[in-house]
């Protein structure tokens, strides 16, 4: 039958090379192509450092990459084995899904921060935001919920300090599993690049926007969820965008002697780019998924820190009440960018830190609009849809990031074509 293997993490995203590296065991090992796989991660801006994401922004001592490769090494060995055993423990459930609504995020460029509670109670925030909540339900063969997968377009940013938390994302799903037991929740992160949770920086708040996310998703669950066929098509391009420009080597040397210390981080990257490719590449591959569940749910899978307007027109391009994009950061899932997927809204403002900090290395904001929705060859499916859940490996505070691994597949009594 036809599988999908949805992996979502804590953490603030994951770079290319894992992506790459984990999912080629995946496919290797459980005979998976690449769209049958998807990676996502919360965002919390306070969780540990893993591989090469956003390298450039961190500033360690002697030794503490070491420990970053190590822990990513084990990070790798971690998702392999979860999804290993998530394959081995199969069984019958039902799928549904709903939407509900929260109002967490503000969108940062268009409100100043220290405004937001004057304004939010005069009800005059600016700027576009995201606030639905798409929830899928997952039943067992007896009625009970087993899991619950469900995402928001807010950056995880309540916390800022350096004790490891899943922000509010990560109090959503504690809460979800409090009042839900033996149910799993997994969160993905929307397009909420321009969007943050305000007020934030106090614990209080976390926790109070989780419990108000998870609120949201129980309300979803009480309401008429919409049930779904056993239908299951994935697709997975990866389109080569240009970069604007090319640095020399001299302008990266040059880089290493400026007064900001983002672009010394930056410039180290390259020239250990240089070092082990002899050349920047010209183009970067950047990820896009679609996976069609049932006929009517639509999740759309974008790399990269996008900005809330992708979800806002891929909603308009699929079909209000058709579809609910389940705009995975596969930056913050399938890869990172070393920058935001920004759109021309925020581009033609000149103020964005993508142009400021990265604009020597990062992809042509004049691609504006990345996204496809599945389409192709209609196949009659007469199949029992069946789930499995390894339900989770939570690791002792301190000692790793969550790990959350669901997979769904569609078991065809008789085959189909797939959609391309």
């Amino acid at each position: 039958g036809r599988k999908a293997l949805l992996i979502t993490l804590d953490l603030v995203g994951i770079d290319r090379g894992i992506s790459v590296a984990v999912c080629s065991r995946l496919i290797k090992r459980h005979g998976l192509e690449r769209g049958q796989i998807l990676l996502s991660t919360s965002h919390t801006h306070t969780g540990p450092v893993v591989g090469e994401n956003l390298r450039a922004m961190y500033f360690f001592p002697p030794g503490m990459w070491q420990r970053v490769e190590a822990y990513t090494k084990q990070l790798q060995e971690k998702i392999v084995t979860t999804a290993g055993k998530a394959f081995g423990r199969l069984e019958p459930a039902r799928l549904a899904w709903g939407s509900g609504t929260a109002g967490i995020g503000v969108n940062r460029r268009n409100n100043t921060e220290a405004d937001v509670p004057k304004l939010r109670a005069g009800g005059k925030l600016k700027g576009p935001v995201d606030h639905d909540v798409p929830v899928l339900s997952v039943h067992d063969g007896e009625g009970r919920l087993v899991a619950a997968a469900f995402g928001y377009a807010c950056h995880a940013t309540v916390l800022s300090d350096y004790k490891w938390s899943g922000d509010y994302p990560g109090y959503a799903q504690v809460f979800f599993e409090q009042a839900h037991p033996g149910a799993v929740g997994l969160f993905w992160a929307g397009c909420g690049a321009d969007v943050n949770p305000l007020p934030r920086r106090e614990v209080e708040l976390a926790e109070k926007y989780g419990r108000q996310l998870a609120a949201a998703v129980d309300a979803t669950l009480a309401g008429e969820m919409k049930p779904l066929a056993a239908r299951l098509d994935s697709v997975y391009r990866e389109i080569d965008l240009p970069f604007e420009k090319i640095p020399t080597r001299a302008e990266i040397e040059a880089n290493l002697k400026s007064e900001n210390r983002y672009d010394q981080g930056r410039a180290r990257v390259q020239l250990r780019r240089l070092k082990k490719d002899s050349r920047l590449a010209p183009t970067y591959p950047y990820p896009v998924a679609t996976w069609r569940l049932g006929d009517e749910l639509t999740f759309v899978s974008l790399g990269g820190e996008v900005v809330v307007d992708y979800a806002l027109r891929l909603k308009r391009e699929l079909g209000q009440g058709r579809a609910e994009p389940g705009i995975h950061r596969l930056n913050h899932g399938q890869q990172s960018l070393h920058g935001l997927v920004i759109h021309l809204r925020v581009a033609s403002s000149g103020s964005h830190p993508t142009q400021r900090r990265f604009a020597a290395h990062a992809p042509r904001e004049k691609v504006a609009f990345i996204a496809g929705a599945a389409g192709g060859q209609q196949c009659a499916l007469e199949c029992i849809p069946i789930l499995n859940l390894e339900m989770f490996i939570r690791q002792p505070s301190g000692k790793g990031a969550v790990i959350r691994t669901h997979i769904l597949q569609a078991a065809a009594q008789k085959s189909g074509s797939s959609i391309a």
